[in-house]
This record gives structure tokens, C-alpha cells and sequence, in this order.
């Protein structure tokens, strides 16, 4: 691998490099974590800058630099037997080399991922499903931006038979960046909804953002998208017609017998009966979708519902807690939409039987300019499917007042934790949603309420 890494480099200006004395083809771009023998990637940010690392880098054992051509070498206190590279931009080298890398594993096939909910669940969930047939890795944690792509295809193992990339996004040609780097095989959006709307400004431009993961995918790949999303299609057609990109439609309009018990949901698709250990229906969703990529990589059911069977919620993102007192609490405090808070009330009134049906709801970011009309689209669905809502957070007053006597407002954590005590709502007569964005830290409600047992 160096040796055909010497070939991509040699264009770049360079210092003491040596071709029969290179790093070995690891990068770091964090001076806490650094790799001996590998190459230091200084990497600079608006509020970060990596060259001032450097000397750090080299002490804990970097044996290679690659830094900006404008950074002073007379900086660095020992360069013996260092290799140095200087670029124009050290983060677009970074996934160059990664893109590099990704060539080289041309038995690897790729999948990417975005969509404004359930993308990281569904990465997950289609990991478990896919390892079941093949040597299947998929990115870590939510490391799924500009640094984080390259970093998990710069780890992917040489062997590795399917590797699944989530692609996040922020704006306009973001996924387009992310998608030049991986070069999937196959990709996928989730859904449309209203996730970073205050930055985009209509769920029109996100169905566009979004839609870069196939119209800018290699030709021939595969596209699976949404059946019912009509703001996909135009982006469709132009990229079946411009690109020859291939799609196949997952369809939630088409599960049949949906069931909750213990715990787990249960539902048919394609006449066949699937289980999943969920307390939120829209996981069912998700599951179409990875039903449909997985019998397209050839898995039967029996292995699709064995990879199924392995996925337990994580912390956060729809894990169903009991209390000793007997109340029931599903915890999706690691984000939040519009979309999703909605989905969540439909599980609760869905799931909660008998129950009295309670969404302790914290603030929600990213809404920008529509944020009131946006909480306020929510009204009748929280209105329909519950018995309470807990609204914490001053960006919540307003809402509080337009959903009327169901609602309890509070300013701080604190006074809402005190007001679930005080009027009985620990109990098993409850099932509790807890839900916002993570700017909220909604978690440490529940965190308290768990160490109250």
C-alpha cells in the first residue's frame, strides 16, 4: 500500500520524503490519539487549528506530516526522519486519501445513508441484518460529516465484504462531498421531513440536499427510496435519465398486522412476519427499508429476521425503561423534529393500552425562521394522541399555550421533574415519552428519576 501511496503523493510539494522510509498508511488527526509510525494530518477549522499540534504529534511518535503550504517548517523542533507533505488543504487531501483507499478495496461494496430521521438506527439495524451473510463494518457512532467519512473508510478492514457509510448533512452539497469520497454501490434515504429546515428553509430544498446521494453516486448504482415521498421524484427522474442510477422503493404503506408486545413490535411485509425489539412504530419503517436492500443483497428472511432479532434501542434513541414505581418511559432524548415528536405521540397512544399517555417535551433546535409554525403544526396530532404534555423550555411557551388544558409548562428541568413527583405521574397508570434535541439534555430528567429507585 505505500508503495502505490507514493505514487498518489508525488504530485504534492513535499520535504524529506523517502519512499522506502514512509509512515505506514495510518492517519491522525487528533494529537491525543496518534498512532506511532503514522502520518499527523493537520487539519484546520474555524474554531480549531491542527498545525499547532504538530510538535506533539511528532513526540508521541508521528513519523509523517501532512500540513498546509503555507505553515512555517522552522516551527517544528525535530523533523529527523520525518516525512513531511504540504498541501493546499489538508482537509480535502484527507478525503482524497480516503477515496484513494476506497479504490483499493474494489471487492467492498458500499452503501450510504442519509435521510432526515432514522438514519442512524437504520445503519445499525442493516449492519446487524447484513453480517449475517457477509463481512459487513459500518461507520462509528454519528461520525458521518466531512472528517468522520474519511475516518471510517481510512479504518475499513482489507477483507471487509460490505461497508455501510451514514452521510449526514447540514446544507446544499454537503452529501455530494461525502458521496465523491465513498463512492457507494448502493444508497438510501430514509425520509423527507423537517429536520435542519431552519437552515434550508423548506422541506423542498431538503428532499434537493438529500437527493445528492444518488445524483451524485457512480453511475449504475442502485437508489432506494421512499414510496410515498412525491419530493423525490423529480430528482429521480433526472438522475435515472442524466446518470443511469437505478431505484427500488421501500413501501411502509404495504406492512400489514402491527402488533406490540413485551416490547417488541411485530408486523408483515412482503408476506412475511418480522419482529424487532422497538417501542416506536416508525422503526417499522426503517425496517422496509433494510428489508429491501438486504433481499437485494441476496439475504433470505430467516437471515433478515435473525439480524432483526440482535438490534436493541441505544441510550436515547427509543430504549423502553421501566421503573420500580411501575411506570413505563421510552427515551428518545438524543434528538428531535417536528416529525419525529409526532411520531413519538402516535407510538405512545399506540403502545399505551389503558395507560395514561404523557410526551415531556424539551426544546427543539434548528428551526430557524419557521420554528412557531412549525411547533405549532404539531398540535392536533399531540392533542389527538395524548393525555398530557410536558413542555419544558422557553421556546415552548408558545406552543404550550396554543395545546391548552392538556398541557404543563415549565421554564426549567427542575420544576418539571418536581411537578412529576408531586402529582403522581411515577406510577404504572403512566407511559412516559421523553423527547428533544440534544442541546436540551432532556436525559438528565430521566438520569434523576432513575436514581430516585
Amino acid at each position: 500500500m505505500n508503495n502505490i501511496f507514493f505514487d498518489f503523493i508525488s504530485n504534492c510539494k513535499y520535504k524529506n520524503i523517502a519512499e522506502n522510509n514512509l509512515p505506514d498508511f495510518q492517519f491522525c488527526t487528533d494529537s491525543r490519539n496518534i498512532i506511532k509510525n503514522s502520518w499527523f494530518l493537520a487539519l484546520k477549522g474555524v474554531n480549531f487549528d491542527g498545525h499547532a499540534f504538530c510538535n506533539l504529534a511528532i513526540e508521541k511518535g508521528a513519523k509523517g506530516l501532512i500540513v498546509n503550504e503555507d505553515f512555517d517548517l522552522s516551527q517544528l523542533k525535530n523533523t529527523n526522519q520525518i516525512n513531511i507533505i504540504k498541501v493546499q488543504n489538508t482537509l480535502k487531501t484527507y478525503q482524497e486519501i480516503a477515496n484513494f483507499y476506497r479504490r483499493q478495496l474494489n471487492k467492498t461494496k458500499f452503501i450510504a445513508i442519509t435521510g432526515s430521521n432514522g438514519k442512524t438506527t437504520t445503519k445499525e439495524v442493516l449492519y446487524l441484518v447484513l453480517k449475517q451473510k457477509y463481512k459487513t463494518e459500518c461507520s462509528s457512532s454519528n461520525e458521518n460529516n466531512e472528517i468522520g467519512v474519511p475516518k471510517n473508510i481510512l479504518n475499513i478492514n482489507k477483507n471487509t465484504e460490505i461497508f455501510i457509510s451514514e452521510c449526514g448533512m447540514r446544507g446544499l452539497n454537503q452529501i455530494k462531498e461525502l458521496v465523491e469520497i465513498i463512492e457507494p454501490d448502493y444508497t438510501a434515504i430514509t425520509n423527507i421531513g423537517s429536520s435542519h429546515i431552519g437552515i434550508l428553509g423548506s422541506r423542498e430544498k431538503i428532499a434537493e440536499a438529500k437527493s445528492e446521494i444518488f445524483r451524485f453516486a457512480p453511475s449504475n448504482s442502485l437508489a432506494f427510496i421512499p414510496a410515498d415521498e412525491a419530493l423525490l421524484e423529480t430528482w429521480k427522474t433526472s438522475a435515472e435519465n442524466n446518470a443511469q442510477i437505478k431505484f427500488k422503493y421501500f413501501d411502509f404503506s404495504a406492512v400489514q398486522n402491527i402488533k406490540f408486545e413485551n416490547g417488541f413490535l411485530y408486523f408483515t411485509y412482503r408476506n412475511y412476519e418480522f419482529s424487532l425489539a422497538s417501542s416506536n412504530w416508525t422503526t417499522i419503517y426503517n425496517a422496509c427499508l433494510i428489508i429491501e436492500i438486504a433481499l437485494e443483497l441476496n439475504l433470505n428472511y430467516s437471515e433478515i429476521q435473525k439480524g432483526l432479532a440482535e438490534y436493541k434501542p441505544g441510550s436515547g434513541r427509543g430504549a423502553l425503561i421501566k421503573l420500580k414505581s411501575g411506570v413505563q418511559i421510552i427515551d428518545e432524548t438524543y434528538n428531535a423534529s417536528p416529525d419525529s415528536v409526532v411520531a413519538l405521540a402516535k407510538s405512545l397512544n399506540y403502545l399505551g393500552d389503558n395507560k395514561q399517555k404523557v410526551l415531556i417535551l424539551g426544546e427543539i433546535a434548528e428551526l430557524g425562521s419557521s420554528g412557531e409554525e412549525l411547533l405549532n403544526s404539531m398540535r392536533e396530532n399531540l392533542i389527538k394522541n395524548l393525555d398530557f404534555i410536558i413542555l419544558i423550555g422557553k421556546g415552548n411557551l408558545n406552543l404550550a399555550q396554543n395545546l391548552g388544558e392538556k398541557a404543563h409548562y415549565f421554564p426549567e428541568q427542575k420544576e418539571a421533574l418536581l411537578f412529576l413527583k408531586q402529582n403522581n405521574y411515577l406510577t404504572e397508570n403512566f407511559l412516559l415519552g421523553f423527547k428533544a434535541s440534544r442541546v436540551s439534555k432532556l436525559e438528565e430528567i430521566i438520569k434523576q428519576l432513575q436514581e430516585m429507585e
